[in-house]
């Protein structure tokens, strides 16, 4: 009986950290996605400068 009483007291420390962990990983994935966002909205005024324009068509000419 104390086998099980030391799998649930695992079981419930497990269940309860579980919140934080889940937060940090959430935090850690949003400051990757904001960076991400960054980085295409570089990419996209890139692409979208007329001065790009012109060095994409001068190159596939």
């Amino acid at each position: 009986m104390a086998n099980v009483s030391s799998s649930n007291e695992k079981l419930i420390r497990l269940l309860e950290e579980q919140p934080a962990y889940s937060n940090q990983q959430n935090l850690e994935l949003s400051k990757k996605l904001g960076e991400t966002l960054k980085q295409n909205e570089a990419l996209a005024e890139q692409l979208t400068s007329p001065i790009n324009k012109d060095s994409i068509w001068i190159s596939i000419r």
